[in-house]
């Protein structure tokens, strides 16, 4: 197979819904996008004919979706929605298309998450560092689609 050419994340589209449906382009405030869990839960067995382990798929765990995003007190900023969201404890969404928003691309998209860590700003008085926030986004799927 010949080597395949890479992908940089410098293009990347993040958006956040409070609803699934209306989205808005957080990507001028999120600096990083991780994913992380989802694991398959997996069985094994033994028989007396055979030298390997049988498998069993089971189903998927939940996931968390890390976002470090800019501490930014706009109305419809990336932090703002996140807070709220905590705050009244109630959904947020999130999708990133790593390649950019343009139709083929890939498109990842989260189901109605939680925000299970405070998002609030800390800093040091000496650094002149941007403030930076991460956001916790607790949820049961995420989904890969391609870009309409």
């Amino acid at each position: 197979m010949a080597q395949g050419t890479g992908i940089s994340p410098k293009d990347m589209y993040v958006e956040f819904s409070t609803d699934g449906s209306a989205w808005t382009n957080v990507s001028g405030d999120a600096a990083e996008v991780e994913p992380d869990g989802g694991e398959r839960k997996t069985g094994g067995f033994f028989t007396f004919d055979g030298d390997t382990e049988g498998l069993t798929r089971g189903k998927r765990e939940k996931m968390t979706v890390k976002i470090n995003i800019l501490y930014n007190e706009t109305v419809s900023s990336a932090w703002r929605l996140a807070e709220v969201a905590y705050e009244n404890n109630t959904a947020l969404y999130a999708r990133w298309a790593p390649k950019g928003n343009t139709t083929g691309n890939r498109r990842f998209t989260t189901s109605a998450g939680v925000v299970k860590n405070p998002p609030y700003a800390g800093g040091e008085a000496e650094s002149a560092d941007p403030i930076m926030t991460e956001v916790e986004l607790e949820v049961a799927s995420v989904t890969p689609a391609a870009i309409p």
